[in-house]
């Protein structure tokens, strides 16, 4: 088996909120059945994660396991930029 890691020159996410981008990664993942909307409904308001999903143009049903790190560091951010 081979592995390839790639060094990213700039980071997807403010490293001063890594925390909180860990925090949406576990929630969304401790409820992986459930679509991404409502899996983080706990976290942020249900319409902040549908505007961001749409905004994003992923299926509105999408659950975490189909997301990539990109996409989740995509949706973390534009979160952030939502609901502040």
């Amino acid at each position: 088996a081979f592995i390839k890691l790639e060094i990213f020159k700039k980071a997807y996410y403010d490293a001063k909120k890594e925390g909180l981008f860990f925090k949406m990664v576990r929630g969304a993942f401790s409820q992986r059945r459930k679509t991404i909307v409502n899996a983080l409904s706990h976290i942020y308001k249900k319409e902040e994660v549908a505007s961001a999903i749409k905004y994003l143009g992923f299926n509105p049903n999408v659950r975490i396991e189909n997301l990539s790190l990109g996409e989740l560091m995509d949706l973390f951010n534009r979160i952030s930029i939502i609901s502040t």
